[in-house]
């Protein structure tokens, strides 16, 4: 068994080490592949359309101008616009859409250059972390060991500090070695994560650091593999440096946080990991060191800090079950929900900065609440064929005569025109027939594009809970819109949204009520 390696790239937090409530370092324990993977590639457009779509993003949008600087025929240039139109990464004014504004980061990244670093392995589950660390980028820890005491040394030589460090040990299994493909799915998902992290803290106002990063699925549509070697085949053992920490002296449930070991916020998916570790045997090192800290910082056990968390949540399910039923825990939109609610709780007892944040967690919440509920009748349906209502001719193909495409559609089952502008921004027939034949991409799709794809299931079934909402409420599509630019701002990171949680949350259970049926309905699974 070859000697572990320490990882240690954890960054401290922003506002420093002072405000913490409390912390405590970890050593984790992960499987390390140092492997030579390309950078994140995408062959999803070619030279001429990267360029046509670059210089609409530099508002260089006419066919003319654009013709001139790259030398091509004004024809040519015209052709390739729509054709990135119908594609959905230009709208109508051809404007760059946030999914062309995606593709665009892709295809910055796409030299082609191989780069050696390292990929780490879940010692508890097999699968990749979406982490992807280049030998230039790489820090290793300094680690003291004293029997069963450990301690992490940090600071420059001279200045080291020494702290006191839990270290969970590897679990003793026999895992697979991930396969080329895993691997470029975790380097592009990193990709993807920083990116992400990125607009987050430049979103940010300043005021806090406790940004939420989970690993996500690959959705990079089309990627390459590319050439992806593992140097080793056998797994060399590692741990990676986090900490625990709280800015609260409240011992709220989401008071306790974790951060990534790869210096991109707070990670829930290790917070979860460490929590489920240690109520598996609350006996080891770590769940006696967490009991330790909580009673320092909050006078509160593990064991009761943890049955408040429960508290909070059963609490949290009752106040759901009560807007919407008893049997409705099936409701695809249940679980965001019940974080709803848990946010909306726990900003009740907290006080200014921290109540804010948790009130902008919870419209996040109501947002993915809404494409949830939005989302939960397709799976009813066979979405082959819908496309055909948005089959316009070339002439009409425009933002404009989208819109009036789909305000004739919305009042054949019963909407209220004019329909919000926005909903057919980007909308083409080449968009929705990719977004209905991709699973991932309607996992993915946002509350726009969901809403134009129920709309045209409901023209050709007239059971569609679209189609009897709209009986109920004409305005169902600019309530729709209306509460997802509310929650729109707080679902990207910012906090300019002047919408109250409360006044949120009541017109979230208003459109369940109408697109799912209240809770004394009848019972549908969604």
């Amino acid at each position: 068994m070859p000697d572990p390696i320490y990882f240690d790239m954890v960054k401290g937090p922003k506002g420093g080490w002072n405000e913490l409530t409390l912390q405590q370092w970890l050593w984790w324990p992960a499987r390390c592949f140092r492997v030579i993977a390309p950078e994140a590639t995408n062959q999803g457009l070619n030279l001429f359309e990267q360029l046509v779509l670059g210089l609409c993003r530099a508002r260089v949008p006419e066919a003319l101008r654009q013709a001139a600087l790259l030398g091509l025929d004004e024809k040519l240039v015209d052709t390739i616009q729509l054709q990135l139109r119908e594609l959905g990464l230009l709208d109508g004014t051809l404007s760059v859409t946030p999914e062309g504004a995606e593709t665009l980061r892709d295809a910055a990244l796409d030299s082609g250059r191989l780069v050696t670093g390292y990929v780490f392995q879940d010692p508890f589950t097999g699968s990749l972390w979406d982490r992807f660390i280049e030998v230039e980028n790489e820090r290793y820890g300094q680690v003291e060991r004293d029997g069963a005491a450990t301690w992490i040394v940090r600071g420059a030589a001279g200045k080291e500090r020494r702290h006191p460090t839990v270290l969970v040990d590897h679990p003793a299994s026999q895992l697979p070695a991930p396969t080329p493909s895993d691997v470029s799915a975790a380097v592009r998902r990193h990709r993807r994560a920083i990116e992400r992290w990125r607009q987050s803290r430049d979103a940010d106002d300043g005021s806090s650091d406790r940004r939420r990063l989970e690993d996500t699925g690959d959705s990079a549509s089309g990627a390459r593999v590319g050439r992806v070697e593992l140097l080793a085949s056998t797994p060399v053992p590692c741990f990676v440096a986090t900490y625990l920490y709280s800015r609260s002296s409240v011992p709220l449930p989401t008071s306790l946080l974790v951060a990534d070991p790869f210096g991109l916020g707070a990670s829930d998916r290790l917070l979860q990991q460490i929590l489920d570790f240690a109520d598996s045997d609350r006996s080891s090192p770590l769940a006696r060191r967490l009991d330790s800290v909580l009673r320092k910082a909050h006078r509160t056990s593990y064991g009761e800090f943890r049955e408040q968390a429960r508290a909070f949540r059963l609490n949290a399910e009752r106040r759901v079950e009560d807007e919407v039923g008893v049997d409705r825990r099936d409701l695809e939109a249940f679980p965001a929900m019940v974080r709803m609610e848990q946010a909306i709780l726990e900003s009740e007892a907290l006080e200014d900065e921290q109540r804010f944040e948790q009130e902008m967690n919870a419209k996040h919440q109501a947002r993915t609440a809404l494409e949830a509920v939005l989302r939960s009748s397709l799976g009813k349906y066979s979405l082959a064929g819908i496309e055909r209502y948005l089959d316009l001719p070339l002439s009409d193909r425009t933002r404009e005569g989208m819109h009036r495409r789909l305000e004739t559609l919305g009042q054949q089952i019963g909407l209220a025109c004019p329909l919000p502008q926005h909903v057919s921004a980007s909308m083409s027939f080449q968009r929705v027939r990719g977004i209905t034949s991709d699973k991932q991409r309607v996992e993915r799709a946002g509350v726009r594009d969901l809403f134009v794809i129920n709309l045209l299931l409901a023209l050709r079934d007239p059971a569609h809970p679209m189609r009897r909402a709209a009986t109920q409420e004409s305005a169902l599509a600019q309530r729709v819109f209306d509460l997802a630019d509310k929650c729109n701002p707080a679902a990207h990171g910012r906090v300019v949204s002047g919408a109250r949680a409360g006044d949120v949350r009541r017109e979230l259970y208003a459109l369940v009520g109408l697109l799912v049926g209240s809770g004394d309905a009848r019972k549908e699974s969604v």
